[in-house]
């Protein structure tokens, strides 16, 4: 897999950051800070978030669309170590009961009172830290360019190695996605509609040119260029798309004894339409990060020229908001007021009963996964502590294969099923038909420019555009015309 894995040169040159990338990403800070306030919110979360970023031989990471990965890996390793700091006390509270019981009745109450103190303790410094960090990140809503960027905090497992590998792997921009599973554009959120269709390469029934030849890569080019400027580039500021990002990326697996460097330079060039199963495909990605990067619309592209016959596919992606439990640090006050630790204190003593009966029945279980987990982590911060620059090839396990691709985004995994707002649901129709529309027609431009028929491809481009997109009462996206079910499965 070593010689094999492309890190976006190509054999038609590398993929070049047309500067929308950059554009889109300053306004990374929002969407950040709720992934951030999510992994002290939700426990469940933050140790998806070190699984997915840390764990399994260190995956690549799936490409970053509105957010910064690297802070919130580091909210996540507080508010772990957070949780299992207060599970060690909790877990350790029963011995207090055990020794005072020597001293007979009398100390075995007072110790029973004291291992209780002690539980509400923990909870409620917990808690109250817990508060503190959701008021840094809240406070109001954090507007404007001085909160664009929110620094990772420190932490023993996020060295100068892990904090670079990370944030040129999610670095949107990149030339190569590196990913697992059966679909490649992992992060963009979930399919809402595929079509793909072929026409052949003939000139009008008028002409007595023959139509020009030319390469998908050409036409991806001009597609590129053309779709900037009439989102973005040649509009006045009221008429512009927000948040647009194009971009040409190449997708592959990373299946393999050793995990492919990034980037690697001794990889052979990447062949568009190459059939094998470390071969790679580049797709031209349109990305508009709409409600302040929240929703995201992702329209990929490709184009492939066979025995004078253009084949061309497209798939639409939307990646929905966050979860409402994550937006309430924009309700938090500016400061922690008496009344909230008073309250936290109330709240304390309700789950303090409840604490102490679970360390009391699951004494034994907690202290054996307390040690191994502490074991596991050790071995992830040996793991860590080897990373110099960009991560070196991590051997596969027992010498066999093993699957490095990223599986999903931590985007993905704090996404809701639907919309918060009725607004947004309207807005990602909005853009996907926007997006799709513009491209079908320079692409109809780019083939009368060659001298190419293309009365089939309005015809096509008219059962696309027909294929609508419906929001049901509840929020959720279905299409509306001949659907395929299956991993497999395209609108022809």
């Amino acid at each position: 897999m070593g010689e094999g894995t492309s890190a976006g040169t190509t054999a038609a040159g590398p993929s070049v950051d047309d500067g929308s990338a950059s554009t889109a990403r300053r306004d990374t800070g929002i969407v950040t800070r709720l992934l951030c306030a999510g992994t002290h919110l939700d426990s469940s979360y933050a140790d998806a978030v070190i699984a997915e970023l840390l764990g399994e031989g260190h995956r690549f990471v799936a490409p970053s669309y509105g957010f910064d990965a690297v802070p919130v890996l580091g909210n996540a390793l507080l508010a772990r170590d957070r949780q299992k700091a207060k599970q060690t006390v909790i877990m350790l509270s029963p011995l207090i009961v055990v020794v005072s019981a020597f001293f007979g009745i009398k100390g075995a109450v007072i110790g029973f009172l004291i291992a209780l103190w002690v539980v509400w303790a923990a909870v409620f410094l917990e808690k109250l830290l817990t508060l503190q960090v959701l008021t840094i990140y809240g406070g109001g809503r954090r507007e404007g360019p001085d909160h664009a960027d929110i620094g990772a905090p420190r932490h023993r497992q996020l060295n100068d190695g892990v904090v670079r590998r990370i944030a040129n792997e999610q670095d949107s921009s990149n030339g190569v996605v590196y990913y697992s599973g059966f679909k490649p554009f992992v992060g963009a959120g979930f399919l809402v509609k595929s079509s793909s269709f072929p026409i052949l390469l003939t000139p009008p029934a008028d002409s007595e040119d023959e139509a020009e030849e030319f390469t998908g890569d050409e036409m991806m080019r001009y597609v590129q260029d053309r779709l900037r400027g009439a989102l973005r580039d040649d509009l006045s500021v009221e008429r512009q798309i927000r948040g647009l990002e194009v971009t040409r990326k190449w997708y592959r697996t990373a299946v393999g004894r050793e995990r492919p460097w990034w980037p690697d330079p001794l990889s052979r060039p990447a062949v568009q339409g190459e059939e094998a199963y470390d071969s790679a495909r580049e797709y031209l990605c349109i990305r508009v990060g709409a409600w302040e990067q929240e929703l995201v619309n992702s329209l990929f592209v490709n184009f492939d020229v066979r025995g004078r016959t253009l084949y061309s596919e497209l798939h639409t992606y939307v990646l929905p908001p966050i979860r409402a439990s994550y937006h309430t640090v924009n309700r938090l006050p500016d400061r922690i007021t008496p009344a909230k630790v008073i309250g936290i204190a109330l709240e304390s003593s309700a789950s303090m009963i409840g604490e102490a009966i679970v360390a009391v029945v699951l004494f034994p279980f907690l202290l054996f996964r307390q040690a191994k987990k502490r074991k596991e982590r050790l071995e992830v911060a040996a793991d860590a502590a080897d990373a110099e620059g960009v991560w070196s090839a991590v051997s596969g396990p027992s010498g066999g294969l093993a699957d490095f691709g990223a599986r999903r985004s931590i985007r993905e995994m704090a996404t809701i099923d639907g919309y918060h707002h009725f607004f947004q649901s309207v807005d990602a129709v909005k853009y996907a038909k926007i997006v799709e529309r513009r491209v079908l027609e320079i692409i109809l431009d780019f083939l009368e420019q060659k001298n190419v028929d293309s009365s089939e491809y309005r015809t096509r481009q008219t059962s696309i555009l027909n294929y609508g997109i419906l929001q049901t009462g509840s929020g959720r996206i279905v299409t509306q015309g001949a659907t395929a079910v299956g991993p497999n499965a395209t609108v022809s």
